[in-house]
């Protein structure tokens, strides 16, 4: 019985008219029809767009260093002082007082010791009493000269060039030593710092030229840009090294800090790029592929891809004037026969395989 089993299977094998033809035997025959493109020559340079925020290169709390009351604010928000310029007074009057106390008693000091000295020529004063006389003298010129800064330090004076951030006092208030009075930042050169990938440590070094860009403002109305900066270290999880750029923001320039921008360094020229369409241009595992049609049939070709255009996508790894599939390369086979037609010819020839391929899948399941 399982004899007669395995010959009738058999003889149905061998016959093959029972069931329905396979998606081979109802495929049309002859070369698929596919939209293709030319590999364009094209004079491309290659560029690093990293986005980041513009940071001041100095930011301050200005302090009072004498207590005493607000009599006077000369800086308000946004203003632009000069260093030295005073952005607001405190009450000096008593040390003022305190300056004539210690003239006075310093004049006094004075006036000791030429006595003290006089005598001791005269063997009418001790060594004691001189040495005195002289530590006297010394202790009122500290206590005059700690007087005197005293009293100009009611004017408070900004440390450095800059712009007022923050008024933290209002007039009449009491502030005490240490009492934070304005927040001052310095504008300019502002400073942008950017992570770049290490196999860029050979191009991107100090002095590197930067285009600055923001909603169409670039560098060249806002100041120039360039690479201060760069770490001599590499990040071992990112890959990257910190470089510092330094945008010069002068008065009057949309820049400041707190500003997010991107920031583009010039690479060079690629000298064997060539533009194929974008749709060309496919991902498999991670790599960037065009396939290429050699003889009429199908080669998968990696590429880099070092840049994009309008519709275009400029890639290095394809020698100019190679054939691309433009159009759906992802879905051919390597090897397959093919031959070049326009977007209608292509979907005329898709349309009639679609019901044949449909059918297979049937039958196949």
């Amino acid at each position: 019985m399982l004899v007669a089993l395995l010959a009738g299977g058999c003889g149905t094998g061998e016959r093959g008219g029972g069931g329905a033809p396979s998606a081979a035997a109802r495929a049309p025959a002859g070369p698929r029809t596919v939209v293709t493109a030319r590999a364009e020559p094209t004079a491309w340079r290659r560029t690093l767009s990293l986005g980041g925020t513009l940071e001041a290169p100095e930011r301050v709390e200005v302090a009072a260093r004498v207590e005493g009351a607000i009599v006077g604010l000369d800086a308000e928000l946004g203003d632009v002082v000069r260093r030295g310029s005073t952005l607001a007074r405190i009450t000096s009057e008593d040390f003022a007082a305190r300056v004539a106390q210690s003239e006075a008693e310093l004049a006094q000091a004075r006036l000791d010791l030429e006595r003290a000295e006089r005598l001791a020529q005269g063997d009418l004063a001790t060594r004691e009493r001189l040495e005195q006389a002289r530590t006297k003298l010394s202790v009122a010129e500290a206590q005059r000269a700690l007087a005197g800064r005293q009293l100009r330090d009611t004017r408070v004076i900004a440390p450095f060039d800059g712009a007022i951030a923050q008024r933290l006092v209002s007039p009449g208030a009491f502030v005490r030593v240490g009492t934070p009075l304005f927040v001052l930042v310095a504008t300019s050169p502002l400073r942008l710092a950017i992570d770049v990938p290490e196999r860029l440590g050979g191009v991107v070094r100090e002095s590197t030229p930067v285009t600055i860009e923001l909603d169409g403002v670039t560098s060249e109305t806002a100041g120039e840009a360039h690479v201060a900066r760069v770490a001599p270290v590499v990040d071992p999880e990112t890959r990257t090294f910190r470089a510092q750029v330094e945008v010069a923001a002068p008065e009057g320039s949309v820049l400041r800090p707190g500003t997010y921008v991107r920031a583009t360094i010039d690479l060079g020229a690629v000298d064997d790029a060539v533009s194929v369409p974008r749709p060309a241009v496919f991902e498999v595992l991670g790599r960037s592929r065009v396939v290429e049609v050699v003889e009429g049939r199908t080669r998968p070709h990696d590429v880099e891809i070092v840049g994009e255009g309008e519709g275009v996508a400029i890639v290095r790894g394809l020698a100019p004037g190679a054939i691309v599939v433009a159009r759906s390369p992802g879905l051919l086979a390597p090897d397959v026969e093919v031959r070049a037609g326009d977007e209608e010819d292509a979907e005329g020839a898709a349309a009639a395989r679609a019901p044949d391929e449909a059918a297979g899948a049937r039958s196949g399941s």
